[in-house]
């Protein structure tokens, strides 16, 4: 029986061909696997909180008007003043409303914008990050299912270009996305893209 370790050195080893071949498959496996992890990237959340009202010449100059932010509300105290011509009757009554954030401020430290903090994504808005890395993943399914049976078809060559064509429009198209819906679908075909890449350039490798 023939020791496959004993016959690899008499075909030539890991050769120039082999070589080349690897540099070259580096090239899709690396630019898939930054795409995947771009998503971590992109829906970070920054520390946020309530922006506050600039302006408070809209309420009545008798309250004193307080606000204090919260994650995803902003508490509003006001002390209204209740005048009366008997001096023991005179009484401050104190009014504390909840409400919604409509604005937030954001931390910067780490990135100074991010796809979570252009559109919102926080507090009621926040389900739709994990959403959309679901669905991105959910490509990633789909891809490998589509692009294994297509490279039976027509050649693990031209899907892989095929492939790295998909990725790169599809990649470039994510980056101006304009709203939420449309990063959404861009980006499920950004996962389809990765892992037709990653599973081709795997294939190929292992065979030469």
């Amino acid at each position: 029986m023939v020791n496959l370790d004993e016959l690899i050195p008499k075909l030539g080893g890991f050769g120039y061909y082999q070589k080349r071949l690897f540099l070259l498959l580096i090239i899709p496996t690396a630019t898939a696997a930054m795409f995947m992890i771009m998503m971590v990237f992109a829906l970070y959340t920054p520390n946020h909180s309530c922006k506050r009202p600039h302006d408070s010449s809209s309420f009545n100059d008798s309250r004193s008007v307080r606000f204090t932010a919260s994650e995803c509300t902003l508490r509003q105290e006001g002390d209204e003043q209740l005048n009366s011509s008997n001096a023991a009757l005179y009484n401050v009554s104190r009014h504390i409303t909840t409400l919604p954030c409509s604005e937030w401020d954001y931390d910067d430290d780490v990135f100074k914008e991010t796809f979570t903090t252009e559109h919102s994504l926080v507090c009621q808005e926040s389900y739709k990050i994990s959403h959309a890395q679901v669905i991105f993943y959910f490509g990633v399914v789909i891809g490998d299912i589509l692009f294994g049976q297509m490279s039976d078809f027509i050649g693990r060559k031209k899907t892989l270009v095929i492939t790295m064509f998909v990725l790169f429009v599809s990649g470039l198209s994510g980056s101006f996305s304009p709203e939420y819906y449309s990063f959404v679908v861009i980006h499920f075909v950004v996962g389809t893209a990765c892992k037709g890449c990653l599973v081709l350039s795997f294939v190929m490798g292992k065979k030469y």
